[in-house]
């Protein structure tokens, strides 16, 4: 359980898709939307060590999907984000 639990708290952090008019609209919904298992697999553990437990997993992830995080603006800077479309967006030269 704890694996499909990772999934849904990284998987905000990895959503690149953004449509206009409201370009925020698309990473708020599917943050929502991933919030909603995540509670439900806190509230799912128990006991106090399986609880802590679950908030030791979300500090991890977290972690780990900040630093894939990072490593996407890496990319940005060297200009090789095109390499990971559509994973990672990518502008041309001179696009803000």
């Amino acid at each position: 359980m704890a694996p499909i639990a990772s999934i849904f708290i990284a998987l905000p952090w990895f959503n690149p898709f953004s449509a206009g008019p409201s370009p925020s609209v698309m990473p708020k919904l599917a943050a929502l939307a991933c919030s909603a298992p995540s509670l439900a697999f806190n509230s799912v553990a128990s006991s106090f060590s399986q609880r802590v437990r679950v908030d030791d997993m979300a500090a991890t992830v977290w972690l780990a999907a900040a630093r894939l995080s990072a490593w996407a603006g890496v990319l940005h800077d060297f200009g090789t984000a095109s390499l990971f479309a559509p994973w990672v967006n990518s502008r041309a030269v001179g696009e803000a």
